[in-house]
């Protein structure tokens, strides 16, 4: 027969037989559901920001936007989060997809200038390195021009904590019926 104690500041509850073996079955079976859910959550959110990160971005790699989910596992606890596939790091050891972010409200295009361009008095000289195709410049408004903000936040962090809220509000009934059932 084995006893199992439960441990918490300052109290200790000691349980055996019958209901050792039910608390012990539960625990596991509630570990294994809120595994899954956060699992599956998790794998949602992946599969969306993949789905929508390059949609206002110019510049495309290809590296940044992939994402994956990576359970942790270690004697204290287990860590199920969102994972971005690109290994590049700046110096602090931040992922490349750190920073991917639309364009700000006042970011600008650059293109070549035409004739009309010319006679509208809208073309520049073109500036030392950036000669585009022998001709002058136009500056205009960017017209992917959007909030700026950073898609790691946008399309993975505050996905994840609303679905995760969303989930565990609805967790301990799932947790219930999985006990009942006996899985």
């Amino acid at each position: 027969m084995s006893i199992t104690r439960w441990r918490d500041g300052g109290v200790t509850v000691t349980l055996s037989g019958d209901i050792e073996h039910f608390v012990r079955r539960a625990v596991d079976v509630a570990a294994g559901t809120v595994m899954k859910e956060m699992q599956a959550v998790a794998e949602q959110v992946a599969k969306d920001a993949e789905a929508t990160w390059y949609d206002d971005v110019k510049r495309r790699t290809g590296m940044s936007g992939k994402w994956d989910v990576v359970t942790t596992v270690s004697r204290t606890e287990v860590q199920i989060g969102v994972a971005s596939l690109d290994t590049r790091s700046d110096r602090r050891g931040r992922i490349a997809a750190w920073f991917v972010h639309r364009p700000g409200p006042l970011s600008v295009v650059k293109r070549a200038a035409t004739r009309a361009d010319f006679k509208a008095g809208r073309a520049l000289a073109s500036p030392p390195g950036q000669r585009l195709k022998g001709r002058g410049v136009v500056v205009e408004l960017n017209p992917a021009a959007s909030d700026g903000k950073y898609l790691l936040g946008e399309l993975v962090r505050k996905p994840f904590r609303v679905k995760v809220k969303v989930v565990s509000d609805e967790l301990g009934q799932r947790i219930v019926a999985a006990i009942r059932r006996g899985s």
